[in-house]
């Protein structure tokens, strides 16, 4: 059996059991707090978030704008063509609508 009364038996005990490692982060955390060194981290971390919150909120704006500029030049796009099919209902050829206004050739 283990004398627990003795400072080497506790520090065995707590290597086993990997208390070992976990002295040393404790060490770094309270050496950084002590320094004002966390207090530092997170005020850089909180602006992160807020850069990070920005550029979303800037990304869904920049998607709506996208999404309006398609469906407004797909409706000027739709309008186009419903004219020009009037156009050719109406008589009036090809070669004389292309031209006044010539029609895309993608």
């Amino acid at each position: 059996m283990i004398d627990l009364t003795t400072a080497q038996a506790w520090a065995a005990l707590i290597v086993a059991v990997g208390g070992g490692a976990l002295v040393p982060t404790l060490a770094k955390g309270l050496t950084a707090w002590l320094s004002g060194a966390a207090a530092r981290e997170r005020g850089r971390n909180a602006g992160l978030v807020r850069q990070r919150d920005d550029a979303y909120a800037r990304l869904r704006t920049t998607e709506t704008e996208r999404d309006d500029a398609y469906r407004k030049a797909r409706r000027y796009a739709e309008n186009a063509s419903e004219l020009r099919g009037w156009l050719l209902e109406l008589g009036i050829t090809r070669e004389q609508i292309d031209a006044r206004a010539p029609w895309p050739r993608d």
